[in-house]
């Protein structure tokens, strides 16, 4: 019997690349500790918009496939959109920031944005269809996300001074409670007020998670070391430094790991890490000399990105965003595997990611971006919290019109 040949149009190709990309960039995450490989990155970025692109060429070819070719569009383009403006958010190093932006990966992606557009893709940017009936829910969930962060900040004076302290007390405190009680704290007010007091943080150590720092130490460090050796040889202080960062390498891999059950899902960021030396997923850190540099962010960023993440949580899995409950429904799901959480599946989330494709689609969401607009928010919820509900429902609502004149949906104007 002949073998029998598969059709695969351009478009099918596109689409089990892109799967294969995909697992391939979630196997790598979980073996190294939540890495981001850029360069992976970049890869499913361009494939994205190359998916986009190719989806609106065959809507223009088949009238039949039109609607379901520029849905898949409108998805693609948006998800790349977000990972664009994800990767813009990371917290990177700014000495390398300006070499990043240089990738010839990143420019092509632009270019492929670009290609989009030209097809007729700018309206698929814009969030197209909105569902009248979502609005009660995007309106209640933005309202308690900024009831729940918008408190006041913390105006307590410390309660311990360690310097005011006999000696050995003293001493017992420093050694037991460092980051609870520093030898100077600061006094109220806390953070970055204003935007204007933003400074550059430099440090010359940073944590890394168990996976990332054996990585770092065999793909950077250690090749460098043996190419300085090439080039010196004999050289007694490069032999020892190569031999100290492989005895520590294998120290590290050869550390076991228990999974064990746990009462409390702990939140990702800097004071889970800090209080506790391990990752919210309970991989140890690592101290790593490598120097970095990087902005302050103000007490402002701080809420906006706590209530991004309240903001995806809240409307994961409620039927408001197919995508975003796909994602969730995977996660909740045994064949995730540790990457997913079967009880608190929505704190696996990547919400800078999710925040950002749901808010081409919900343009209200906007506002969070908006530093200034998220503090009359913030204040209005600290002051007049049925302001702040009219504030959002006429936010809400007028996005909602405005959308209806651009798409041409008449049941949304009205």
């Amino acid at each position: 019997m002949k073998n029998l040949k598969i059709f695969q149009t351009p478009l099918m190709t596109l689409l089990k690349q892109e799967e294969e990309l995909l697992k391939s960039q979630e196997a790598k995450s979980l073996a190294q500790g939540g890495i981001k490989d850029l360069d992976q990155l970049f890869s499913i970025i361009n494939l994205k918009w190359e998916v986009a692109y190719q989806a609106l060429v065959e809507a223009e070819e088949d009238p039949k496939i039109k609607i379901k070719r520029r849905n898949l569009a409108q998805n693609r383009a948006i998800e790349a959109l977000g990972l664009m403006e994800d990767f813009a958010q990371l917290n990177i190093s700014l000495d390398q920031k300006k070499e990043l932006g240089q990738d010839p990966a990143l420019k092509q992606a632009f270019l492929w944005m670009d290609k989009v557009l030209e097809l007729g893709g700018g309206d698929l940017l814009s969030g197209g269809y909105w569902d009248p009936r979502k609005t009660d829910k995007l309106t209640g969930t933005l309202k308690k996300a900024v009831l729940k962060f918008a408190g006041p900040d913390d105006g307590y004076y410390p309660l311990i001074w360690p310097r005011k302290l006999p000696k050995l007390l003293k001493k017992l405190v420093n050694f037991f409670l460092p980051l609870f009680a520093p030898d100077d704290p600061i006094a109220p007010p806390y953070g970055i007020p204003d935007e204007e007091e933003e400074i550059i943080l430099s440090v010359e150590k940073i944590m890394l998670p168990r996976q990332q720092a054996i990585h770092y130490y065999e793909q950077e460090i250690l090749p460098q070391y043996r190419e300085e050796l090439k080039q010196d040889p004999g050289n007694e202080e490069l032999i020892k430094k190569i031999d100290y960062i492989e005895k520590k390498t294998e120290i590290l891999k050869e550390l076991i790991l228990m999974p064990r059950a746990f009462p409390m899902v702990l939140e990702k960021g800097f004071y889970t890490q800090n209080f506790t030396s391990y990752t919210a997923d309970g991989e140890p850190l690592i101290a790593v000399r490598l120097p970095v540099s990087f902005k302050s962010k103000s007490n402002t960023d701080r809420l906006a990105e706590q209530i991004k993440a309240e903001v995806v949580r809240q409307l994961a899995g409620k039927g408001y965003s197919k995508a975003l409950d796909k994602e969730y429904k995977r996660l909740k799901s045994i064949e995730s595997g540790p990457a997913g959480d079967s009880r608190k599946a929505s704190y696996k989330l990547n919400a800078p990611f999710y925040f950002n494709f749901l808010k081409h689609q919900n343009p209200a969401l906007r506002i969070l971006d908006n530093k200034q607009e998220l503090k009359q928010l913030i204040d209005l919820a600290r002051t007049d919290k049925r302001g702040l509900s009219l504030a959002i429902e006429h936010l809400v609502e007028n996005d909602l019109l405005q959308l209806g004149a651009d798409t041409g949906n008449e049941g949304m104007k009205k």
